[in-house]
């Protein structure tokens, strides 16, 4: 989970499981600054319950307003999960929303791929005065079947056409922050201990258009890679 501190409270990217969500919330929130009563929206990125399941816990505690796309609604409401661990329906995201709390403004776009309605956020930041602009990328696994009817071939194209998008996307917009919703794809705790480290003047190990745009290139690249491989496959038998 990624947490955005705003003038009016704090937007919360992605909730983690029911069993971890007190850890990170009620204690590590603290340990940061930070004050859990102040979250007043929830985005839960796509629908798989390493994102979603932690939601409801919110919800109840301190009634923020959780975020999904349709899609990924629809996806949670006819999944496995016990229905007394799914977050209540609440908002709906759609393409090119803007999300506004005090002096900050999200932008979300609708990324089908990792699941039906994958949810990919952009976002600014700031560091020592100078502005920056932060994308976080909603699913990075592929192909995934959950709320697919097939082999997996239609996530591979969806996924396909949502990293095209938003590599354009971002190379207008500038962005040039990349974050994971999985740290470990993006050696997230290794730029977080090499801040410890930074002196002045020197650049901030998280910044990167080259990174961002490289990111949207290999999924770009691999799941056309993909593509051709299942076509091979499929006509070859």
């Amino acid at each position: 989970m990624w947490a955005v501190k705003t003038s009016q409270g704090i937007i919360l990217h992605d909730t983690s499981f029911d069993y971890s969500v007190q850890e990170a919330v009620d204690k590590g929130f603290p340990k940061v600054g930070l004050d859990p009563a102040q979250i007043k929206y929830v985005i839960v990125a796509h629908a798989h319950t390493d994102h979603y399941l932690g939601a409801r816990y919110l919800q109840q505690k301190y009634q923020p307003h959780v975020i999904m796309s349709e899609a990924d609604w629809n996806v949670i409401a006819k999944d496995d999960t016990p229905a007394e661990f799914k977050p209540e329906k609440d908002m709906v995201a759609t393409d090119g929303m803007k999300l506004t709390l005090g002096d900050t403004t999200l932008t979300l776009y609708i990324t089908p791929g990792h699941t039906p309605g994958t949810i990919t956020t952009l976002f600014p930041l700031t560091d020592k005065g100078q502005k920056h602009l932060g994308v976080l990328w909603g699913g990075t696994a592929v192909p995934q079947m959950r709320g697919y009817s097939d082999d997996g071939s239609e996530s591979i194209r969806l996924y396909n056409a949502s990293a095209k998008r938003m590599k354009e996307i971002t190379a207008k917009d500038g962005a040039d922050v990349l974050l994971s919703s999985h740290t470990n794809y993006d050696k997230t705790l290794d730029m977080i201990n090499a801040i410890r480290f930074r002196n002045p003047g020197d650049p901030h190990p998280f910044v990167s258009k080259d990174a961002v745009q490289r990111w949207f290139t290999i999924a770009s690249e691999c799941t056309a890679a993909q593509m051709l491989w299942k076509t091979h496959t499929s006509t070859s038998k």
